[in-house]
């Protein structure tokens, strides 16, 4: 096993009698990935595992992580390193985070699908933002011309103060309930990103 990861990480001319701080960064790197190959732990946990590697080295690490049977958990941003290799994507943004199956391929294609949906949603939440930004306007204009309106005497008798108020009353009331229902809407909009993920403990 000890032979194999050396030939395989280009390794094989350091010999198994060299001192590690002769090596260099890079060589020291390999070791340290040949040393955990070699182990073969239950959980394995790579960050940028592909930095200073060849592409024969990276093909021997990815059939090393699919043959295996324990947990390898990979960070990096070798984007064909983790289509080869990756079975979920965990993704983090902003603290929190969201799962993703299969490999990078799959998990670009989800996040586009994602994104459409997204940008679909925020598209009718604008044009229903838009028709309640209008109601509201209107619904106060009313409550100004009921306020300000010299009430008709002849049409109401003495009860047409009171009338107009009433109306003032109703339309300032429709006014409040559209505008809870915007601010409602404003809120659901802003939260539908983050009501997709999960936060972080």
């Amino acid at each position: 096993k000890i032979d194999e990861a050396l030939i395989k990480l280009n390794l094989q001319k350091v010999g198994t009698q060299s001192l590690v701080r002769n090596l260099s960064g890079g060589e020291k790197t390999k070791l340290q990935l040949a040393r955990i190959l070699v182990q073969n732990p239950d959980i394995l946990l790579l960050d940028e595992p592909t930095n200073h590697l060849d592409l024969e080295s990276i093909e021997f690490l990815e059939n090393f992580i699919n043959k295996r049977n324990g947990i390898t958990i990979i960070v990096s941003h070798d984007r064909k390193f983790l289509k080869n290799v990756a079975n979920q994507i965990l993704e983090l943004e902003k603290g929190n985070w969201k799962l993703y199956f299969g490999n990078y391929d799959d998990y670009k294609v989800e996040k586009n699908l994602e994104r459409e949906r997204l940008d679909q949603q925020i598209k009718k939440n604008i044009k229903d933002n838009d028709k309640l930004r209008d109601a509201i306007s209107d619904k106060r204009s009313k409550v100004h011309r009921n306020m300000t309106l010299i009430p008709d005497k002849k049409k109401f008798g003495r009860h047409a103060k009171t009338i107009s108020r009433n109306r003032a009353g109703k339309q300032a009331k429709s006014a409040r309930i559209y505008q809870e229902r915007f601010d409602r809407r404003n809120d659901e909009s802003s939260s539908i990103e983050a009501a997709k993920f999960r936060k972080l403990g």
